[in-house]
């Protein structure tokens, strides 16, 4: 993913506000099952920030069906969309039964 880190980068700022409609696509990209697309997608999302909110019902499915590697990911991406929806789905994860998950959206929300 760091190779392409840079092209992705390039491609979001071309895109511009444009951007924004393209989240929905990019948390489809999180039902396929491959690590590379994923990682991608959450890239895109962590640099979109705000305009990344479209994505966010398929983030939550995919916290939903992940095991807590994914499920770590997702809250990061989720604290750098930085949204009002995205702030009020970590608050409910602390009230998760899982410490990691807890700590990790507590600490984005700070």
């Amino acid at each position: 993913m760091a190779a392409n880190a840079f092209g992705e980068k390039v491609v979001l700022e071309r895109l511009g506000s444009r951007a924004k409609t393209f989240a929905p696509a990019l948390g489809r990209l999180c039902a396929i099952d491959d690590g590379r697309a994923l990682s991608a997608a959450f890239y895109a999302m962590t640099m979109m920030g705000p305009d990344a909110d479209g994505a966010i019902p398929e983030l939550v499915l995919l916290f939903n069906r992940s095991g807590e590697a994914i499920r770590l990911r997702v809250i990061e991406v989720l604290g750098a969309i930085g949204s009002a929806r995205s702030q009020a789905i970590l608050k409910k994860i602390l009230k998760s039964s899982n410490a990691r998950l807890r700590d990790k959206a507590a600490k984005l929300l700070r």
